[in-house]
């Protein structure tokens, strides 16, 4: 007996750091299962996803954000295409409120996996949850313990690299002698448009001092290359922030970038994407899933946030569309970000869950030569940089949350199909068996 499991998910962090851990041991263990990804509306985007989740082994359809909110508003379906009788519906990531309006529609009972906030508590059958922080502020408001389960971080189980340092150096055409500087923009492309050529500025006032260091952009596959290329080479994008251009061209390793300075930055290809930050010495970042996936790695990162051009930003929600509106995006919107930073104690997910500032943050109006000596000062200092990546593994939480999920799964199918035929699991995930009813 076949059956549905459609993940509900949005933007480019949820879909790499949160679907595809899950669909890959969804696969392992009940191989019968039908995956359905369905995308949410998300004003962060890249306009890649869909792209990017047809291409993930094992899925059998996606619903593009339009088809998801045809059928959540209109009950409207594509063509040829239907739910099958028995399914659960899993959400990793978005706005909690599709997953009210998908149990509307299809009747099918959902899980939500969540870091933070909880919705929808009375509708919603289960919550999954990465750590006891979580799990606790969860009872604290109320929410009963069989409601709840505490699954570890699925960032561990999706940020893993292949190889061994030494032969990623060798396959990116990278000295094993000297030290690497990753420059992350991220995958949104508002990110990417306006803060790559800023990175590019640091890594000159980095270059300046020390001309060993080696410099990386680890592509995000939601991220073409024509819109790095664009960062760089378009003034409308550069002067935003104040950082500089740089010229694309390629060697025998493959993509690169050189700016006026003579920095020279290798454009790392996105199969390497992980592979990229596990051998960075230290990582200059913006905020986002980037922080935790380097966390998991162990990786020493800078975070920063510059805030020179507010407006650029988008904000979730109807606040975010009336903010966009001429006029108001310019005196409406710089006052609702400038609001919610200062109510942010911290800007990277690792910070966030320790409490206290592991690894720099920068924010504001932000020095890139003040970043550049603090980047250097913590790759001259082994013994500190040991201790910070210590303490991010540490924080970040434990791996195996997406077996712990699956079987959270194979739990709620059980409950509400006793009569369902799949794989099922017992509590140490080691013996599987075929599901009897007759010895129930």
């Amino acid at each position: 007996m076949s059956f549905d499991i459609i993940i509900l998910t949005n933007g480019p962090g949820e879909l790499s750091a949160w679907v595809k851990p899950v669909v890959r041991k969804l696969l392992e263990v009940v191989p019968s299962c039908r995956i359905i990804i369905a995308l949410l509306p998300c004003p962060y985007a890249s306009n890649e996803e869909y792209k990017v989740a047809e291409k993930i082994p094992g899925v059998s359809y996606v619903f593009n954000d339009t088809e998801t909110s045809f059928f959540v508003l209109l009950n409207k379906l594509p063509n040829n295409f239907y739910f099958q009788e028995s399914g659960i519906i899993l959400q990793l990531g978005g706005d909690q409120f599709f997953s009210v309006l998908f149990k509307w529609r299809t009747k099918f009972p959902t899980l939500v996996y969540t870091e933070k906030n909880i919705f929808w508590a009375s509708i919603i059958d289960k919550f999954l949850v990465p750590d006891k922080n979580t799990y606790i502020a969860a009872r604290m408001n109320n929410i009963s313990s069989d409601r709840l389960s505490l699954v570890g971080n699925l960032m561990v189980d999706a940020a893993q690299s292949k190889m061994n340092p030494i032969e990623i150096r060798e396959r990116l055409g990278l000295s094993p002698q000297f030290p690497i500087v990753s420059l992350l923009p991220g995958s949104k492309p508002f990110k990417v448009k306006y803060s790559t050529s800023f990175l590019l500025k640091i890594a000159d006032d980095i270059f300046s001092k020390r001309p060993d260091i080696q410099f990386i952009i680890p592509q995000s596959p939601y991220t073409p290359l024509y819109q790095i290329v664009a960062s760089v080479t378009d003034d409308k994008y550069i002067n935003v922030l104040g950082g500089v251009s740089a010229k694309f061209g390629q060697d025998k390793h493959g993509n690169i970038l050189l700016t006026d300075a003579g920095t020279l930055v290798n454009i790392i290809p996105s199969d390497f994407q992980y592979e990229a930050f596990q051998i960075s010495d230290v990582a200059i970042t913006l905020p986002g899933t980037n922080t935790a996936e380097l966390a998991v790695l162990g990786i020493p990162m800078i975070t920063i946030f510059p805030t020179k051009k507010l407006d650029h930003i988008p904000i979730d929600g109807l606040l975010g569309r009336i903010s966009d509106l001429p006029v108001l995006n310019k005196i409406l919107k710089p006052f609702i970000i400038k609001k919610s930073i200062q109510k942010i104690k911290f800007i990277s997910i690792p910070n966030q869950k320790a409490g206290y500032s592991i690894t720099p943050e920068f924010v504001g109006n932000i020095s890139t030569s003040d970043i550049a000596d603090k980047a250097i000062e913590i790759i001259d200092n082994y013994e500190k940089r040991r201790n910070i990546s210590m303490e991010l593994r540490k924080v970040i939480g434990t791996g195996g949350a997406d077996i712990n999920i699956v079987d959270n799964i194979l739990d709620c199918l059980f409950l509400n199909y006793p009569d369902i035929e799949i794989l099922k699991t017992t509590n140490n995930f080691s013996d599987w068996t075929k599901k009897n009813p007759d010895n129930d």
